[in-house]
This record gives C-alpha cells, sequence and structure tokens, in this order.
C-alpha cells in the first residue's frame, strides 16, 4: 500500500476548517510530486465541486478510480457531481458501487433515498432510508428525508412519526419544522402548520421557503396582508426563488384593495425579472405551417389528481378530436390516482414530468414536436411557467387554474369567454383573450347526493350559505354579508372554517360590524366531497364572496338546485359567477352593486314557493345547459386552437 503524501494530513484539515485555497495549493503540490495520487484527485474534485464545477470534479474523481477504485468514498462523491449534473441513473450505480465496496457505509443511503425520491421511485427511496436508519439511527436529517418521502407516498402517519423523531433527535433542526409544517397543511391542522413554519423561521430566518410556506399557510388562514408580506420577505431573501414570486401574484388576486392595475403591474415586474430574458433566447420553431393538419397538442399540469382542474380535464380530454388532435400530456402528479389513471387512458402519449428541471421539460415538449402548449396552473403552485417562458411551442396558451394573465411575452393567449372578460376589455393581461361559448365544462361527481327538500320549510328560516375556502371570504364580503343578515330577519349564514384562527378571524370580522348576534352564524370544516355536496341539502341561497370569486364551488351549489348570488367585479376572477349564471339562464342573481346583492337574497328569502320551484329545476336546468355539453364544448375548445394555430401560420407564412 501507498504511504501517504507527508502533506495530504495538513491539507485536509485545512480543507476540514474551511481553509480552501491553503487546501488546494497543498493538493497541487501533492499532486506536483504525485500526478496519480488518488487522494489528491479525490479531494481536488470535491473542492471543484463545491465551487459549483461538476463537470472538473466528476473528471478529477474519476482519475482517483482509475488509480484505485476500492475507496467507496471516491465513488460516494462521483455520485454528487453526477447529480449536479443531472445524470441521476449514473449517480445511482455510482452509490450502489459504494455501498457494494463497503456494505455498512450509511452515507450513500442518504443520497441514494433522496435520488430516488426525485425520480418517484418513492418505495426504493423510502428503503434506502430506512438503511440508512438501520445503520445510523440517530441521524435526525435521515428521519426527515424518511418523512418526505413518506409523505410523497401519502403515508401522512409515517411520516408524521418520521419528523416526529427528526425533532427528538434535534429540537432545533429548522428543516423538520419546516417539513412537518406541509404535513400539517395536508391534514388540514393550518394552525399547527402556521406554528411549524413560525418555528423554522426563528431557527433559521434566511431560509427563503420558511417564508414562502408561512405565506401559503396565511393564505388559507385568510390573512391576506400577512400572507404577501412573508411572500415578498421570501423573494427579497431569494431573488432567484421564482416560484414564491408566483405565489406572490396568485395572492394578490385575494386582496381587496388591489386593482386590475396593480395586478397587471405586478404581473409584468416578474415577467420582466425571470420569463422574458429566457424568451429572448427561445430558438425558432420550424413546424409544419399547415393550418388545416392533425395539430400536436399538449396539456402541461401538476394538478391532474383528484384536483379541480384534474376533474375539469378530464371530460374534455376523453371528448378531444383525435382526427384532428393529437394529445400530449407533460404531468407533474407523483402520486397517480384514478383521475390520473383515467386521463392517461384518454392520452396520445403521456410524459411524466414530476420533479425534472425545467430545461428538460423544454426539451421533452420540443422533441415531442409540439404545435400547441395549454398551460393549466398559471401562476398557481407547481407551475411550469419558467419551462414556457423559453418558448418549446410555437403557440402557447393558458387555462383553466384561473382566468388570470401570466405577464409573460411567451404565453401567447388566454382562454376566457365573453362573459368573464366582455370584448374590448381586455387591458388588464399581458396575453390576447381567447374566447370560448363558456368557460368550462363542468364534470359532476357520481356519488353527489340528491337535491333535498327546501331547508327554510323545516327550520322557519332562511340559511345562507358559503362554502368556498375560507380565503376567500375578504373583509368586504363579510360586511356585505353582515348588512344582508340585518337585512333578512332571523336569518342564518352558514360558513366553511376549520376550527381555529380560520373561525377567529372571520368572528372577529363579523363583530366588529356591530349588529350580527354571533349566534346567526354557523361553522362547519373542511368536508369530504360527499359531506360537502351534502351541506347543500342545508342550504337555501348560496352567497358567492369577492374579490376572488368562487369556481367549482358555484356551479357545485347550483348542481344541488342552491340558486347562487354573486357580484360581478371588473376582471375575471371577480366574474366567474356572472358567466355561470347567465350561461344557465339566471342572470337574475347578479348583482352589481352591494345594494342589489342584498335586494336579491332578499326577493329570494321572501318568496319561499319561488325559491323551491328553482331548487327543484336547477339540476335539470344544468343537464340540458351548455355548462354540462363537453362534447359540444370541447368541439369550440378545439376551433380556438384551431384559430390560434392559423393566426401563427399566417404570421410566419
Amino acid at each position: 500500500m501507498m504511504r501517504p503524501h507527508p502533506l495530504l494530513a495538513e491539507a485536509r484539515q485545512h480543507h476540514l476548517v474551511g481553509q480552501l485555497a491553503l487546501a488546494e495549493q497543498l493538493y497541487r503540490r501533492i499532486r506536483a510530486d504525485e500526478p496519480n495520487n488518488p487522494d489528491a484527485l479525490h479531494l481536488l474534485g470535491t473542492l471543484a465541486l463545491a465551487a459549483r464545477l461538476p463537470d472538473v470534479a466528476a473528471g478529477m474523481i474519476r482519475q482517483a478510480i482509475s488509480v484505485d477504485p476500492s475507496v467507496p468514498e471516491y465513488h460516494k462523491d462521483l455520485a454528487l457531481a453526477l447529480r449536479a449534473m443531472e445524470r441521476f441513473d449514473d449517480a445511482i450505480r455510482a452509490l450502489h458501487r459504494a455501498i457494494e465496496l463497503r456494505p455498512g457505509y450509511a452515507e450513500p443511503y442518504f443520497h441514494l433515498g433522496n435520488l430516488l425520491q426525485a425520480q418517484a421511485r418513492l418505495d426504493e427511496a423510502i428503503a434506502a432510508f430506512g438503511k440508512l436508519l438501520e445503520l445510523e439511527p440517530n441521524v435526525a436529517e435521515g428521519h426527515v428525508n424518511l418523512g418526505n418521502a413518506l409523505l410523497l407516498k401519502n403515508d401522512l402517519a409515517g411520516a408524521d412519526a418520521a419528523y416526529r423523531r427528526a425533532l427528538e433527535l434535534n429540537p432545533d433542526l429548522p428543516r423538520a419544522h419546516l417539513n412537518r409544517a406541509l404535513l400539517l397543511l395536508r391534514q388540514d391542522r393550518i394552525d399547527d402548520a402556521a406554528g411549524s413554519s413560525r418555528r423554522a423561521i426563528q431557527l433559521a430566518p434566511q431560509i427563503a421557503e420558511g417564508h414562502n410556506n408561512l405565506g401559503s399557510i396565511l393564505l388559507r388562514q385568510g390573512l391576506i396582508d400577512d400572507a404577501i408580506g412573508e411572500l415578498r420577505t421570501a423573494t427579497t431573501l431569494a431573488p432567484a426563488y421564482h416560484q414564491a414570486h408566483s405565489n406572490y401574484l396568485f395572492a394578490l388576486h385575494y386582496h381587496p384593495r388591489f386593482t386590475p392595475e396593480r395586478i397587471l403591474a405586478a404581473h409584468r415586474e416578474w415577467a420582466q425579472q425571470w420569463a422574458d430574458p429566457m424568451t429572448a433566447r427561445a430558438r425558432p420553431h420550424d413546424n409544419d405551417r399547415n393550418p388545416q393538419r392533425r395539430l400536436r397538442i399538449a396539456y402541461i399540469s401538476p394538478d391532474l389528481p383528484d384536483h379541480p382542474v384534474g376533474r375539469f380535464t378530464v371530460p374534455q380530454i376523453e371528448n378531444h378530436d383525435r382526427n384532428g388532435f393529437e394529445v400530449h400530456v407533460f404531468c407533474d402528479v407523483h402520486a397517480p390516482d384514478d383521475i390520473t389513471r383515467r386521463l392517461m387512458r384518454h392520452t396520445d402519449h403521456w410524459h411524466q414530468t414530476w420533479n425534472l428541471p425545467n430545461h428538460i421539460v423544454v426539451e421533452r415538449i420540443s422533441a415531442a414536436g409540439i404545435d400547441i402548449v395549454i398551460d393549466l396552473a398559471l401562476h398557481s403552485a407547481g407551475n411550469r411557467l419558467m419551462a414556457l417562458a423559453e418558448k418549446p411551442a410555437p403557440v402557447q396558451v393558458t387555462y383553466l387554474a384561473y382566468p388570470g394573465t401570466s405577464g409573460m411575452s411567451a404565453m401567447d393567449y388566454r382562454i376566457t369567454d365573453p362573459l368573464l372578460d366582455p370584448p374590448g376589455q381586455d387591458a388588464s393581461y399581458s396575453e390576447e383573450s381567447l374566447r370560448l361559448d363558456h368557460y368550462w365544462c363542468y364534470n359532476p361527481p357520481e356519488d353527489s347526493p340528491d337535491v333535498g327538500a327546501l331547508p327554510a320549510r323545516r327550520n322557519g328560516h332562511i340559511t345562507f350559505g358559503c362554502l368556498n375556502a375560507p380565503t376567500k371570504l375578504s373583509e368586504p364580503s363579510v360586511v356585505l354579508f353582515s348588512d344582508l343578515l340585518e337585512a333578512i330577519p332571523n336569518s342564518r349564514l352558514l360558513l366553511h372554517a376549520d376550527p381555529g384562527s380560520q373561525v377567529q378571524r372571520i368572528r372577529n370580522m363579523f363583530a366588529a360590524s356591530n349588529h350580527v348576534d354571533p349566534d346567526r352564524i354557523v361553522f362547519v370544516p373542511l368536508l369530504r366531497r360527499v359531506e360537502y355536496f351534502g351541506m347543500y341539502n342545508q342550504i337555501d341561497v348560496a352567497l358567492d364572496p369577492f374579490p376572488f370569486v368562487g369556481g367549482a364551488t358555484t356551479c357545485d351549489a347550483l348542481w344541488m338546485g342552491v340558486p347562487v348570488i354573486t357580484l360581478a367585479g371588473q376582471i375575471a376572477t371577480r366574474r366567474f359567477g356572472a358567466s355561470f349564471l347567465t350561461t344557465l339562464g339566471l342572470p337574475e342573481l347578479i348583482a352589481v352593486s352591494h345594494a342589489q346583492y342584498i335586494q336579491i337574497a332578499a326577493a329570494l328569502a321572501g318568496n319561499l314557493d319561488q325559491l323551491e320551484t328553482v331548487r327543484a329545476s336547477l339540476r335539470e336546468k344544468m343537464r340540458s345547459s351548455p355548462l354540462l355539453d363537453c362534447p359540444g364544448f370541447t368541439r369550440n375548445f378545439e376551433s380556438v386552437l384551431r384559430h390560434a394555430w392559423r393566426s401563427w401560420c399566417e404570421r410566419r407564412a
């Protein structure tokens, strides 16, 4: 065995205490004496990796391995360099080689679990973390990572146990508090999630992810100003954290004092910082410019499990004309469910993109020869706007998540309808508007209960209800609802909010109105879907909140026979109700002022016979309306896509 170079111990000591320049000098002196010294080659490689030069690092470490392939640390560090180069399969092979050389070597299992998790190979990742903890049971970070994999696997109890064990080992581990907050949010323990996020920030105030997550939780609590503040802090701490910036933009739609002009300006600011520089480097497209040919269209979304976006997309995908359109889906779902599998069965080409870097997604869209990309996320969580900023398809359209704007020059169109955005009123968006006859096709669940009898007949009073997320219950909404309750004596109001801060915030807002008996307001927590639909059988009239009005919730209420009163605003996120009610032939339920909103409610409350008639007829009215004509809706959708394609062909002719 070769004796260690006399400078090696000194060099390693400098390396250990962070004196990297001195360490590098000594490693190079060792190489001057012994050009193939494997330790010097390996350690120079680790320095290159720390300097974010993974290709240089991999080259140096491979040289070390060629001299002495028996050292497991060499293979482990080669794996880290390969991972940084996004050569994931090669990195996994290197880690397996390190384990083969020393079966009791724990650290490779840590990195192996992370790599497998990043590829959505969750069972294998869980097994790798399990082996790590078998060898080193007191590694708190290992329990955190195990919890992360279990959370992705939807094993909430297992994830909670793992995070709790991590915190037993190290109560001050920020990542454990941060990730446990995500678990608590999944369990709808919103106040506990906020507490965990605040503890993570207290321990590590410079971690932008903590502020982003807290901002998202505060948004769920309905604390819009606080949420916007935390999201702004996240973007300040990490200017490259574009998802936090997107979350900030999404939150603006809930704020009653943000005008359409301010919202658009904020979106353009985001695009100028992030998207437009990438668009300027976009490559030209050589797609066949035949305006009549079969088009390759691609939907891209993180929300294609049992989620409103997934449920609304199913009938559209199922009804596409396959003679005119080849349908691709780029799906960011790590755990497919029945909705995902149903979509997969009706898609020509399914591309799993969960956790892939944006540039790989761009390459896959380009390689598939996509003509039109349909973004289904906009600035909501998990979006791929940074991939679409590179313009991987000649025509790019945003639709469905919510009818806002991207702010991007790379997004050509946004899909809307004439009631969400009356023609000539497109100044609030950066894209050109493509107008469908109506915005979407409603897909009621097969297990929804029958419409029940009018509750007022058995209760002796009118029950108003709002089962929208409490985030949407703004202060102006509460003021209006308070005035409505005062105008209609003995009426009740049923609201959706989980016990704790959500309920307290809403109670405080009603208390500030000074004229509502708190006993007239009833709260129901988050419900499973069948129970949620059944709750509409306790409601006589539904109240649409604002400024971000209900979408799927409005259709759900109408399906359950409950008329919905809506206040039509200026931009599309404030006009869903106006669109649905007009399409359904119920424009009399659309208000343009607070006074008219109360007048409509009073008229309904004062005529139970009419209210019963409406209740008994609404489901059939829904069935026979364009809202449930999914084949007709899809033909309309295809026609606007074809129009967009012809426009591109004409511009490039």
